[in-house]
């Protein structure tokens, strides 16, 4: 990630990438455990409802 990045990682290349894994961004602890690779039905739940995902994807919490 570009230091000056105000986002979270770019989504160009999240099929297949493990969750949490992209160096320099802010992920929660549970999310970087979570082991989630990211495919066609992981990412459509998760963008369908991420507050039910259960990995407290806020970013702005350890």
């Amino acid at each position: 990630m570009d230091p000056g990045q105000k986002s979270g990682p770019h989504l160009t290349g999240v099929i297949g990438r493990t969750a949490g894994s992209i160096e320099g961004a802010r992920y929660s602890g549970p999310m970087r455990a979570s082991g989630i690779i990211w495919d066609k039905a992981t990412l459509n739940t998760f963008l369908a409802a991420p507050a039910d995902s259960g990995h407290n994807n806020d970013r702005r919490r350890p």
